[in-house]
């Protein structure tokens, strides 16, 4: 089994780790309408990708460092490709969130994950919260022969 630390394996099995809440902050740099939170600030994404040479099944855990830069917000969302039916079965299924030894509740919705904090956080807290996946990638890491 194979491990790989990198940045670039985002693009590689469709989480793009980028931040929304229940109530979006306004957003107005032309023509991107890719929803943002100007209220939280990430800090660190942290990979570990595991596979194998023989299928395309993968299993993954990030670890995601951020800091709230409003106050009332309670929820982190990143994009993660859900497993479906209409993609033959591809996605990722989440089988954990936690924040330290902490689990977390989430749901994880069409290509959403909503991870609950279970606190208003305020001004400036800083978190870390670690989410354990797996699955076949919908698009981008393709197992191949090798040499």
């Amino acid at each position: 089994m194979k491990t790989f630390f990198s940045l670039l394996t985002i693009a590689a099995f469709g989480l793009l780790a980028n931040v929304a809440t229940a109530q979006e902050m306004p957003y107005d740099r032309a023509g991107d309408n890719y929803p943002k939170n100007d209220g939280i600030d990430i800090i660190n994404y942290a990979f570990e990708i595991q596979f194998t040479d023989n299928s395309d099944f993968m299993s993954g855990t990030t670890t995601i460092d951020a800091r709230y830069l409003t106050a009332g917000q309670h929820e982190l969302r990143l994009d993660l490709t859900n497993k479906s039916d209409e993609l033959d079965g591809k996605g990722m299924t989440v089988e954990w969130v936690k924040e330290g030894d902490t689990a977390l509740a989430y749901r994880h919705e069409g290509n959403e994950l909503f991870i609950d904090m279970g606190r208003e956080l305020l001004v400036q807290e800083r978190i870390s919260v670690t989410v354990r996946y797996s699955g076949v990638p919908a698009a981008g890491l393709r197992a191949g022969p090798n040499k």
